[in-house]
């Protein structure tokens, strides 16, 4: 017992019958029974008997086979036909479709032994001439009627599997059809890219070397490597803390010792040792009040040292006449030791209110200063400057307000002037000069 099987095709690009010689030609492909194909409308339901006989002869049985049929049709509109049987004979029967050059077109589907369908997209070409072949075979005398009918197809599709696109691969729909079981895939096209709205760090930043970091496709969990931005993370420089210390002081230099908590590198800072004791004012004139500078102190690179390293202590008075120490005692982290220095305060200053020409001399007259006043000196020379020849003439009493100079060069221009002083602890502290007058000595 063979197999049942019908064999389907849809048809492709026939040629249109141009003449009855071509006609003759193609059907003698197919069968000598194809040129008296019957011919079959859309819809319309043929019927033809088939039977087999055999009868004996001198060497066995003769058989008689009238098991095939031809139908011939023009569809009116290019589409997708099916060819349907029916009561055919299980196992035994096949259909087969040639175009009007006698090509068998390639249906290659089964469904149910009743349908047949195009299954690669191929339609029959209005106006062209199909013929259907209807062929049995029938193991007994039987005449057995069969139902054709040509008919339009309908694909009644199922979607069987899929998968979704992404921005990485196409997506796919693969559809079947339950009838004849053509089937088709449709491509879904890539989506766009999702990106995240964070940074994700490719490169970390150091302490002397850039990084990185970029907004990727949030589907690079499934390969997408798209990315969107990359900026630089700036090198981060050096987090340096203070691991040891020494303190400066006025005879050596101190340090400072850090390390950097993210990558360990060393530095040394050099403490530059205390040097110098700068006043806002060296020197003060006597007016009965207590006189004190302001006190600015400098390391021996000449940078100023905050106030808040040391104290400043002055001598006690720091009002009348005489040398004043100030000392600065260093404290806190970085600093130790003290330095000091003195400021003065000195006489104020007098008036030199004459001076009369004398044979070869002059007298000097000034005004009296006797408050924190010991004595004056009266200062000469030939030149403005009382530079090279200069001459003083000392008076040790403060109530003294005169003085003759003599045995000067006659008819000679001198300028003189005057100052106090005031001898403590055996030292002298002197007023500023007065105003210079000039004179010129007698013959």
């Amino acid at each position: 017992m063979r197999k049942k099987r019908l064999v389907a095709a849809l048809l492709i690009a026939v040629l249109s019958l141009q003449n009855s010689a071509a006609l003759a030609a193609s059907i003698s492909v197919c069968s000598n029974n194809a040129q008296t194909a019957e011919t079959i409308s859309l819809n319309e339901r043929k019927t033809y008997a088939f039977r087999y006989y055999s009868y004996e002869t001198d060497d066995g049985y003769e058989h008689i086979d009238e098991s095939e049929h031809y139908y011939k049709f023009v569809p009116s509109v290019t589409d997708y036909y099916d060819v349907n049987v029916e009561n055919f004979i299980e196992g035994n029967t096949s259909i087969e479709v040639y175009d009007s050059s006698g090509k068998e077109l390639d249906y290659g589907n089964w469904n149910q032994f009743t349908n047949v369908c195009k299954t690669n997209g191929t339609k029959l070409i209005a106006g062209n001439t199909y013929y259907v072949r209807i062929y049995t075979y029938i193991e007994t005398d039987e005449i057995r009627p069969m139902y054709t009918t040509v008919v339009k197809h309908t694909h009644s599709y199922v979607l069987e599997d899929s998968e979704a696109a992404s921005c990485v691969r196409e997506g796919y729909q693969y559809y079947y059809c339950t009838k004849c079981g053509y089937s088709y895939t449709a491509t879904i096209p890539k989506t766009a890219h999702v990106w995240n709205t964070k940074y994700t760090v490719d490169k970390e930043a150091t302490c002397t070397t850039a990084g990185k970091k970029s907004i990727y496709c949030s589907n690079e969990d499934n390969g997408c490597e798209a990315v969107k931005t990359t900026v630089t993370i700036p090198a981060t420089g050096h987090n340096y803390k203070l691991d040891v210390i020494w303190k400066a002081d006025q005879y050596e230099n101190g340090g400072e010792l850090y390390f950097c908590n993210r990558c360990g590198k060393e530095k040394t800072v050099t403490i530059s040792r205390p040097k110098t004791i700068i006043f806002s004012k060296s020197s003060f004139v006597y007016n009965n009040k207590v006189r004190k500078p302001t006190v600015t102190v400098k390391d021996a690179k000449g940078n100023k040292i905050a106030s808040s390293n040391y104290t400043v202590s002055y001598a006690k008075g720091c009002k009348n006449v005489g040398a004043y120490k100030v000392t600065v005692k260093f404290k806190g982290k970085k600093y130790t030791g003290s330095l000091s220095k003195t400021f003065t305060i000195v006489p104020k200053a007098t008036t030199l209110k004459s001076v009369t020409a004398a044979k070869k001399g002059f007298t000097a007259k000034w005004v009296k200063q006797t408050t924190q006043t010991t004595g004056y000196q009266i200062q000469y020379a030939t030149n403005s400057k009382f530079t090279s020849g200069a001459k003083i003439v000392t008076v040790s009493k403060n109530k003294t307000v005169s003085v003759r100079v003599s045995k000067l060069a006659a008819k000679k221009k001198y300028y003189v002037r005057v100052r106090a002083y005031k001898t403590v602890s055996g030292k002298k502290y002197y007023s500023a000069w007065s105003k210079t007058k000039t004179i010129t000595t007698k013959k």
